[in-house]
């Protein structure tokens, strides 16, 4: 297929052969039984935003959970023969990715989030294989889904659950400000001043003006004077 490519590639042009290979792919994908497929199918067409939205309009589908799974099986699959046709499916897979989690930000299920977050996570040693900028996108919308997932724990008031998911968040986004606010706020609500205080100088260093930083060194501060007089 790669020797295929190639020399349509030289016959016609890089753009017309990938053209045809895309309209292969689609074409092969529609001939399945699986409906699913025909939305993937549009997928393989999208070369512009335009295109990308008509896609998402026709096929609502490729914003369900399940079928970011499937996709990203593909993707996996894909990788280690064509690692043409998994780049081009992991960059829309990302467009997919970031949207599906931009909608659920506020309104979260947690057992979803917790696949979707698990789902990203999959895709990283692909990624990583495959293009350092697509990783480094993955690792970015990870931290958020991640921070999203521990919002809703902490919303629940699992501080345990919220500080794990925060620290898991912390490894694939450490530039990333809000989540060390965030975990410093939940330590705070179990009274562990001396990780909440490391959090809040971590993001003071990565956002010094952040508005929560002044209500978290207050209750920094209100908590240490209470432990400092039950000590006396």
């Amino acid at each position: 297929q790669h020797q295929t490519l190639l020399r349509r590639c030289r016959d016609v042009g890089i753009e017309a052969a990938y053209h045809e290979l895309r309209a292969a792919l689609s074409a092969a994908l529609q001939m399945a039984q699986d409906p699913a497929n025909a939305a993937l199918a549009a997928l393989l067409q999208v070369n512009s935003g335009e295109t990308f939205e008509q896609a998402l309009a026709q096929h609502p589908t490729l914003l369900e959970l399940a079928t970011l799974e499937q996709l990203a099986a593909q993707v996996a699959e894909t990788a280690p023969a064509q690692p043409d046709m998994a780049w081009y499916l992991l960059a829309r897979l990302g467009l997919l990715l970031e949207r599906y989690n931009h909608r659920h930000a506020e309104q979260v299920d947690l057992p979803e989030q917790t696949r979707f977050a698990t789902l990203c996570e999959s895709l990283l040693p692909v990624a990583d294989a495959l293009d350092e900028n697509l990783a480094a996108g993955l690792r970015h919308l990870l931290g958020w889904a991640l921070n999203t997932l521990g919002n809703a724990h902490a919303e629940q008031d699992d501080h345990v659950a919220a500080v794990e998911t925060y620290t898991r968040a912390i490894t694939y986004a450490p530039e990333n400000a809000m989540l060390y606010r965030n975990r410093a706020g939940e330590y705070l609500k179990m009274a562990q001043v001396d990780q909440a205080a490391a959090d809040i100088e971590r993001a003071a260093a990565l956002e010094p003006d952040a508005p929560r930083l002044v209500q978290l060194r207050t209750t920094l501060a209100t908590q240490t004077l209470s432990l400092e007089d039950n000590h006396e």
